[in-house]
């Protein structure tokens, strides 16, 4: 019989063989290896659980056999069909996964809002993760990094090869930074995009890798064209996203020279590559059953969209093209500035509706039927990842008609915005920082909550509520009072105190102009983005900006410079934010509600969708405090009381 070890290696490597070996119920079990190799189970339970489930299908069972008869077998033994359907083997480790099905009472409040008031404005202007889990004694992890090989010249029209895949070293040509392989065979998918080309007949923007153990890292060959363009010269970007298991590890990006003909090359290499950010393998974590990846193109307004799922559905091969014109700005403006004018009156509802069916409107109608596909197999909401570039439009806000499944108790009378029929977590791509893939497990050991009295302000609110809320955390949950000064912020945010959960009740503001953008502290001090990204988050903590108009994010210079992406960039794990101004009383309720579910071992993603789906948009007045927080995370997060394996 094989050692503790070699069965969570085995399970490890049973996943690319479960199609063959288990048929229909191949996503089913993969998922429930992942949650258990991503427990903090000792390495013995680990393997007896590991083995308890391949044991139950005929096939892995015969794999598991023929694995301990030869333990280097990597393929299935000779077989007959896939077996049959049978009663269902041992539930994952982590059964915080589940999803309630009680839908959340709700209660309305009068104003104050936390947001500036309309009077007097403020002025216009991680961590790697092991390929097994800590103190399994499973194998060490491989590091790579993105390859890819190009001219760093080339003219319109003329075709070139261009070689992607992985290498043991960094490439300064190349955008991206270490990614962590299993010492273990895995197949690594490779889904390519170039700006502004096409791949030669015969050819795939999507590949597979396959990575032996000790093997030379592999890599495979696109030959591409650019099309014909109007500029003289231009610079494109040739990107790729590695997968695994349908869990999106990391990306690359490296610029080139394009020129309109081939008499205009004169040598040219591409300016600096932008500074890269590390990627680890989640081979103990929980795949999105869809992750979204979103890049901005050539043209402004232009976006290509490209997918992954974890069950294995076929996807588009091509990236596909949208256009959002000159409006990316104007809808995070249109939103903030309406939502809050319409708070409590009859219009609420259909104003948000008609925003959700532009922001529809503008997504790819294969997103829509791959999206009812993933749903169609699952038996609860779907599990979305959405990594994006582009920092302005709400996606999260998609009218999804109809709803995804619609005969589920608990959506049966959610609203039909996307997050709200699905659990999504979003997270930023193209930037140095955060790093791929979020992290799916956070810690509530510590917690520092940051509040004031504001009627020292003269034309500010106070947010009685939001003091409540503080204290309530403090008593609750031990959590450390920070006054919402400047100076005791700032060093809250260098570490004192340490805290694994940084929780903001305060007011905040939003200037798409990029003016006073930030949260509003005592003395009407604005903390904004570019203070924030200048630290380094000792603990990684998970950051709740429990105030007005802090989720949306704005673009500097090329890059994300919005609150919530500045925590990440930071180093916090997660951040949950509002899109608009919030009720004080109920943004209180949410919260409470919210860390009392997350401690007890419910993802927060999935909490949030539950507040978005009884939101009371309905009620006298109507409300839209439930569907404001934005969760920048991985969709799978869990939160617990100790420490996370670093």
């Amino acid at each position: 019989m094989l050692d503790s070890g070699a069965v969570v290696d085995a399970g490890i490597d049973v996943r690319d063989e479960l199609p063959a070996l288990v048929g229909q119920d191949a996503a089913i079990v993969r998922e429930q290896l992942n949650a258990l190799l991503g427990s903090s189970l000792s390495e013995d339970e680990l393997a007896e659980r590991i083995r308890e489930l391949l044991l139950g299908y005929e096939g892995t069972r015969r794999w598991l056999k023929a694995r301990e008869e030869e333990p280097s077998a990597a393929a299935p033994p000779p077989a007959a069909a896939p077996p049959p359907p049978h009663e269902a083997p041992a539930e994952p480790a982590d059964e915080s996964f589940e999803v309630g099905e009680e839908p959340l009472g709700r209660r309305s409040a009068p104003p104050p809002m936390r947001s500036a008031p309309s009077p007097a404005p403020p002025p216009a202007a991680s961590a790697a993760h092991p390929s097994a889990p800590a103190g399994n004694g499973g194998p060490r992890p491989r590091t790579a990094y993105t390859r890819i090989d190009s001219a760093d010249e080339v003219a319109a029209g003329v075709e070139f090869d261009v070689v992607v895949g992985l290498r043991e070293e960094a490439d300064s040509a190349v955008f991206g930074s270490a990614m962590e392989l299993p010492q273990s065979r895995t197949v690594v998918g490779v889904h390519v995009t170039a700006d502004g080309m096409s791949v030669a007949d015969g050819g795939s923007w999507r590949h597979e890798l396959v990575v032996e153990p000790g093997g030379e890292l592999p890599a495979t060959t696109l030959t591409l064209t650019a099309q014909p363009q109007q500029e003289e010269v231009r610079e494109a970007r040739i990107q790729a996203l590695f997968s695994i298991d349908g869990q999106a590890i990391g990306f690359g990006s490296r610029k080139v020279v394009v020129v309109a003909d081939d008499s205009l090359l004169a040598g040219r290499t591409p300016e600096e590559p932008e500074p890269g950010g590390a990627a680890t393998l989640p081979v103990q974590k929980t795949a999105p059953d869809l992750t979204i990846w979103l890049r901005t193109g050539t043209t402004p307004g232009m976006l290509m969209w490209t997918f992954e799922t974890a069950g294995g559905l076929d996807v588009p091969d091509d990236p596909i093209e949208t256009s959002i014109g000159q409006e990316a700005k104007d809808y995070a403006k249109q939103l903030i500035s309406k939502v809050g004018t319409k708070e409590g009156k009859a219009d609420l509802f259909p104003f948000l509706r008609g925003i959700g069916k532009q922001v529809a409107d503008k997504m790819p109608a294969e997103l829509f039927a791959l999206l009812r596909a993933v749903a169609g197999g699952l038996d609860r909401p779907p599990l979305v990842q959405l990594l994006t570039e582009e920092p302005y439009v709400p996606w999260e806000l998609a009218w999804v008609e109809p709803p995804l499944d619609g005969d589920a108790p608990h959506d049966r009378n959610a609203p039909l915005f996307l997050s709200a029929q699905a659990t999504v977590g979003r997270w930023t791509t193209g930037v140095k920082k955060p790093p791929l893939p979020p992290p799916e497990r956070a810690s509530t050991e510590t917690m520092a909550v940051v509040s004031g009295e504001y009627d020292r302000e003269p034309g500010w609110a106070r947010l009685i509520a939001a003091e409540e809320e503080a204290k309530e955390l403090a008593e609750v949950y031990g959590a450390f009072p920070v006054d919402a000064v400047m100076e005791d912020v700032l060093a809250c945010l260098d570490g004192d105190p340490l805290a694994d959960v940084l929780h903001f009740a305060v007011h905040g503001s939003y200037d798409p102009q990029g003016g006073a953008d930030g949260l509003v502290l005592i003395g009407r001090e604005v903390l904004d983005p570019t203070t924030v990204g200048s630290y380094e988050l000792e603990r990684a903590p998970f950051v709740f900006l429990n105030a007005c108009q802090v989720g949306t994010s704005r673009e500097l210079l090329g890059d994300y410079a919005g609150l919530a992406h500045a925590f990440l960039r930071a180093g916090a794990s997660a951040v949950v934010a509002p899109l608009w101004s919030v009720k004080d009383t109920t943004a209180k309720t949410i919260a409470l509600r919210f860390y009392e579910r997350v401690r007890a071992g419910e993802r927060p993603a999935e909490v949030l969708r539950d507040e978005r789906g009884a939101a009371p948009l309905t009620a006298v007045p109507p409300s839209a405090t439930g569907l404001a927080y934005q969760f920048f995370g991985h969709p799978a997060m869990t939160i617990g009381d100790g420490r996370p394996d670093r």
